[in-house]
Parts: structure tokens; C-alpha cells; sequence
């Protein structure tokens, strides 16, 4: 396994002239202080300008939608209606003539 591998090379304390290029490769490889933080990093950078623009393209998607909801003339009516319903029906008790309400999710 590759995990097996890298105890081999890591635990070689003969001379690494004597090494094929492949086991010298991963051993200087190894070498490399923080490698693996590195190269989390690294693949970050890659992948940093698309995730912008995926974030981007949903952020303007949710912005439109809220210009949408918040420019809806039939969404202010059939609020207004839902208002005048419910005060016919409340009328007469002290939920009734309410001039507004509140909505929750």
C-alpha cells in the first residue's frame, strides 16, 4: 500500500545514491516540511476562481429572485388580501381591524 511504501522510504538509512528514481523521488519528496498542508493549499488556489464564480452566479441568482419578490405588485395584493380576509374573519374579536401582519418561516 502507499501508506507502506511510505514507511519504507521514510525508515531507509542507507545511502540514497543507492535508490531507484522513483523511491529517490518520494524520499526528497518527503522531505518537504508541511507537503501535504501544501498541497491542500495549492489545490485550493486551483479551484479558488471557479468556486468564485460559482458563488457569484448564486448570489446574483438570490438577488434577483429578492428584486422579484420585493417588486411584485401581485404579491403586495394578495398580501393585502390575505390581510382584508383576516380581519373579516377576526372581526369583532381583538384580532380583528389588524393593519398588518407578520410572516414566519
Amino acid at each position: 500500500s502507499d501508506l507502506e511504501e511510505e514507511m519504507m522510504i521514510r525508515s531507509f538509512e542507507g545511502d540514497v545514491s543507492n535508490l531507484a528514481a522513483p523511491e529517490l523521488h518520494f524520499h526528497f519528496i518527503l522531505q518537504v516540511p508541511l507537503l501535504e498542508q501544501r498541497l491542500d493549499a495549492f489545490a485550493y488556489l486551483l479551484s479558488f476562481d471557479s468556486r468564485v464564480r460559482s458563488l457569484r452566479t448564486s448570489v446574483q441568482n438570490i438577488t434577483a429572485g429578492c428584486q422579484e419578490v420585493l417588486g411584485s405588485s401581485e404579491l403586495k395584493d394578495f398580501l393585502a388580501l390575505i390581510l382584508y380576509v383576516g380581519n373579516e374573519l377576526n372581526d369583532g374579536t381583538f384580532a380583528g381591524g389588524a393593519r398588518g401582519y407578520k410572516l414566519e418561516a
